[in-house]
């Protein structure tokens, strides 16, 4: 059990300490996008911040998905 939450917070510290380097990135940023979803759009953000947050959920719930199998080796 211990394993499986030393491996959480690793991650979740992780991906705090490239969230937190995203924003340092983004400052300069000059091309801006929007995302259309359906029938909605969302506001114009920096085309780095879109791939950063989109990599960072993904390493995320990579990272939580051993939490819930029976593989990982107490």
């Amino acid at each position: 059990m211990t394993t499986k939450i030393s491996f959480l917070f690793l991650n979740l510290i992780l991906n705090l300490v490239i969230f937190s380097l995203l924003f340092l990135g983004v400052q300069n940023a000059n091309k801006k996008i929007s995302i259309n979803f359906l029938s909605l759009k969302s506001i114009e953000m920096p085309l780095g911040f879109i791939l950063g947050v989109s990599f960072i959920l993904g390493t995320t719930t990579g990272g939580l998905s051993p939490l819930f199998s029976d593989n990982l080796k107490n």
